[in-house]
């Protein structure tokens, strides 16, 4: 790097030091606030919405500074027009460029990343957390600044920029809305969305650049603006045929979660008495229960698919190919989980009452898709089943128990939880737990969740009440604005509801609240195998 290079840097922070100043000053307010926002949300529901309204204003002003900044930047020295920067300073092209995106990589992406990790330094979270905080972080307001900057580079100042990018703007939702209606803009698949638009996200960053590069070595402003707008086309056309999920949380066993060749599966037909007919008159769906055996203490197993391959007695065969979930989420009743030794030692042995307290039922899969000609066979007895079973894992620990009759904090491995005081009317009770943990936009860790247990230790019960989140104020803004609206921390406040008259004997009352506890249960999906399993059906009475 030449001293002109840093010459040319040093004249645009003194030129624009007023811009400067006012987006650092919003860049370290909104990471002190976001630091003490999780205090602010357990004080009380009135500093949470003040916190809330603040951080969202601090949002949109770093927002609106962050792209000021970055037109303000390039045309200082114009590339456009009778004013552009090589009439009146004969400065070098490359260097222009050079010093035009060390000053913008510096100033509008490197310091707000760095307090980025500040803030998630005060919270739970691991250094891989924060590292990858940091490299979202750079990425996202890359993918930003630099098309700022390039369109900034074909128009003369920031109002002719403004119309320029709603235009731009306007008329890129115009032809997608266009394309929807005629069918040729469809996402191919859900796991893909995240991709498409990180890749869009990629793709229009290194256009940019190369559009900013080409007006500054070339001042072809007609050529830079053909660029821009054909490269959009094109990466509109490679988001809508990309169907290729490479950033989605990893699929396979987490190692060391469990021994596979302990896991044990049974499987049971129905009897064909059991089977009802179909509505169809061509097939009968026979199915069967599944038993998982063999997983360790703290985890959780469930058949999510099974693949099946039905054998008859005179050496026929029919084939059922089921295709598997990828999670166990909502397959595995959470009473189930309580009930477990691992959470039973850390609740002091209370039983669970409520809803989730009833009998477990057994999983049932379909197995087989017989014709009524092979439902007949089947019938008859003697059938063996050769199975494969997708079998998901949920993993599940206790990160904390903290009282609600008075407020209480707790660090627990990767979030901070907080209770504040309990509230009840005579008709219900209600306790509000403010939870803290890093968050991303592209979320490359495996999936997780918490289940909130109200415990009463004395009484020896507990209860798992309807929780009630808050709407996520950074929604609207698309996943991949989160590091800029968001600041990597997630403070969220869930309402945990029980109402009196749920249980008929009226355990859940405002006395058995005082005494109570929260018991935060953390799950996490640990992914999936297979195993397994051959099955010979029982004949059909009196056969």
């Amino acid at each position: 790097m030449n001293a002109l290079v840093l010459h040319v840097a040093a004249k645009d922070v003194r030129q624009l030091r007023v811009w400067l100043g006012a987006f650092f000053a919003v860049v370290v307010l909104r990471a002190a606030l976001m630091t003490a926002s999780f205090g602010m949300h357990a004080g009380g529901e009135s500093l949470a919405v003040a916190a809330d309204s603040a951080d969202l204003a601090l949002a949109l002003l770093h927002l609106g500074l962050l792209v000021a900044v970055g037109v303000q930047l390039v045309q200082v020295d114009r590339l456009v027009g009778t004013t552009a920067f090589w009439v009146s300073r004969p400065v070098p092209r490359l260097t222009l460029l050079s010093a035009k995106l060390l000053t913008a990589v510096v100033c509008l992406v490197l310091i707000p990343c760095l307090l980025d990790a500040v803030v998630l330094a005060f919270s739970p979270a691991t250094w891989t957390e924060v590292l990858g905080a940091a490299c979202e972080g750079t990425f996202v307001r890359l993918a930003l600044v630099v098309p700022v900057m390039a369109l900034a580079a074909v128009t003369a100042d920031l109002a002719v920029f403004v119309l320029s990018g709603v235009a731009a703007l306007l008329g890129t939702l115009m032809l997608v809305a266009g394309l929807t209606a005629l069918k040729l803009l469809p996402w191919r698949s859900v796991p893909a969305v995240d991709t498409a638009i990180a890749v869009g996200a990629a793709l229009t960053l290194v256009i940019s650049l190369a559009a900013l590069a080409h007006q500054t070595v070339t001042r072809r402003t007609g050529r830079t603006v053909g660029l821009i707008v054909i490269s959009g086309l094109v990466i509109l056309h490679i988001a809508n045929r990309l169907d290729w999920p490479f950033l989605q949380p990893p699929l396979g066993l987490e190692a060391g979660s469990l021994d596979t060749a302990r896991v044990t599966v049974a499987m049971t037909p129905m009897p064909p008495a059991e089977t009802p007919s179909p509505a169809d008159g061509h097939s009968w769906l026979v199915r069967a229960t599944c038993a998982l055996g063999g997983a360790p203490p703290n985890v959780r197993l469930v058949p999510l698919a099974v693949e099946s391959v039905a054998t008859f007695p005179d050496g026929t065969t029919s084939r059922l190919e089921a295709s598997a979930g990828t999670r166990a989420w909502g397959a595995i009743p959470y009473g189930r989980l309580i009930l477990s030794p691992t959470v039973q030692s850390a609740i002091g042995g209370a039983r669970l009452i409520g809803a989730e307290s009833g009998p477990e039922k057994p999983v049932v899969r379909p197995i087989a898709s017989f014709s009524r000609q092979e439902f007949d066979k089947f019938a008859k007895g003697g059938t063996r089943f050769d199975t494969r079973v997708t079998v998901g894992g949920l993993a599940y620990r206790v990160l904390a128990v903290l009282p609600v009759d008075s407020p209480h904090t707790a660090d627990t491995v990767d979030r901070r939880v907080s209770v504040r005081p309990l509230e009840c009317t005579p008709e219900r009770c209600g306790v509000e737990v403010v939870e803290a943990k890093p968050a991303f936009a592209m979320d490359l860790r495996r999936p997780s969740a918490v289940i909130w247990l109200l415990v009463n230790r004395s009484r020896h019960e507990a209860f798992v009440p309807s929780p009630f989140l808050d709407v996520n104020r950074f929604t609207i803004f698309g996943r991949l604005m989160f590091p800029l609206m968001g600041q990597h921390l997630s403070v969220e406040t869930v309402r945990l509801w029980t109402d009196f008259a749920r249980d008929a004997s009226g355990p859940i009352d405002a006395a058995w609240m005082r005494d109570a506890s929260v018991a935060v249960i953390e799950v996490r999906d640990i992914g999936s195998f297979t195993v397994r399993a051959k099955v010979e059906a029982p004949p059909r009475a009196g056969n």
